[in-house]
């Protein structure tokens, strides 16, 4: 912080009422009037002017990017407001979170770009809230994007349960006190009053996560059927439709203790009893994304991304041609003349 120059300069100046230039800066022990009093040290004077002239103005820097801040200080104000709700301190906030309180300070200021996201995740945590992520590009097109495969394999599931006499409902919301989702597809069979929940998943992410919430909405199932479609049922099961991939496989493989005690019906047994129902089936399904009866099937896999062909690779990123090789004649046989000539003069 630089120092008043009125004030260093003495009273006849301060009375003057007209403020110092900008640069001010003299040579020691001097001013424009003369010699400065000796009522101040210059050497002070002359550090403070070098460290003034060489701090930059960060004015521009701190406005240019306020529109990236908002979102930042709106999170830092949140957590602030949870935190005194509770009438903790920044302290006991950080020992509840197990993070540091300057790293609650920082929080709360908005700079979580000096945070990671585990940080952000343990102090909302520690307040009962948590982070929510969206990711944004082009308007809806990521949404088509992400949702393509699933409503194809959601629609193979529609296909299947319609040839075999069941009545399918596609993306069933509930909202049933605390319990918040929707069930992708809600199948029932009317001459059998059986009631199908199935979840449609084009990825395993978490097995334990897709089983709780399947669980949720199995338990759930007869009411949501009975006030929405007034299906009266009889016995309610439930199935996991995968989609058919050497990555999916390996998954459930590799959790085949967990699945197997969950779900333990697999594909064989799932379509019989899809055929004629008769009592209850717990079990998973893998099913192709696309119909292996269509002549144009789906290119390539949906997992593996292939090396594209050289023609699509721009120039840069090409690999260089192999370097050409000289090739060396062969040469010819050397007389037996000859040689009997170089070894009779050796």
């Amino acid at each position: 912080m630089g120092i008043d120059n009125r004030q260093e300069l003495g009273p006849a100046a301060t009375a003057a009422g007209s403020p110092a230039p900008a640069a001010s800066c003299q040579t020691p022990g001097t001013r424009a009037g003369g010699l400065v009093p000796n009522a101040w040290d210059p050497r002070r004077r002359h550090d403070a002017c070098r460290r003034d002239l060489a701090r930059p103005d960060t004015r521009a820097i701190s406005d240019g990017g306020h529109h990236f801040d908002v979102d930042d200080r709106r999170i830092g104000l949140v957590i602030r407001g949870l935190r005194r709700r509770r009438g903790w301190r920044q302290a006991d906030l950080g020992a509840v979170g197990h993070v540091s309180q300057t790293t609650i300070s920082a929080a709360e200021r908005g700079h979580l770009d000096t945070l990671s996201l585990r940080t952000v995740r343990q102090i909302l945590a520690a307040l009962d809230a948590r982070v929510e992520i969206e990711v944004r590009w082009r308007g809806g097109h990521l949404d088509r994007m992400l949702d393509e495969s699933h409503a194809r394999l959601v629609g193979r599931v529609v296909g299947a349960l319609e040839v075999r006499g069941w009545e399918p409902a596609i993306e069933v919301t509930y909202a049933i006190y605390g319990d918040r989702g929707s069930i992708d597809v809600l199948g029932f069979h009317r001459r059998t009053g059986s009631l199908l929940v199935i979840e449609v998943k084009t990825e395993l992410t978490s097995i334990e996560e897709t089983l709780r919430r399947h669980d949720e909405k199995v338990r759930l199932a007869r009411r949501i059927a009975h006030e929405r479609f007034g299906w009266a049922s009889a016995t309610i099961s439930q199935l996991l439709v995968i989609a058919e991939s050497r990555s999916a496989r390996s998954r459930v493989l590799r959790h085949a203790r967990v699945l197997d005690a969950a779900l333990p019906a697999e594909n064989v047994a799932v379509r019989r009893w899809l055929a004629a129902p008769s009592g209850t089936i717990r079990g998973r399904w893998f099913l192709p994304i696309s119909d292996p009866h269509d002549r144009i099937p789906e290119p390539g896999g949906r997992d593996r991304v292939r090396r594209p062909a050289a023609s699509s690779i721009p120039a840069p990123l090409r690999s260089r041609p192999p370097a050409r090789r000289s090739i060396v004649p062969a040469q010819a046989p050397i007389p037996d003349s000859v040689l009997a000539e170089q070894r009779g003069g050796r």
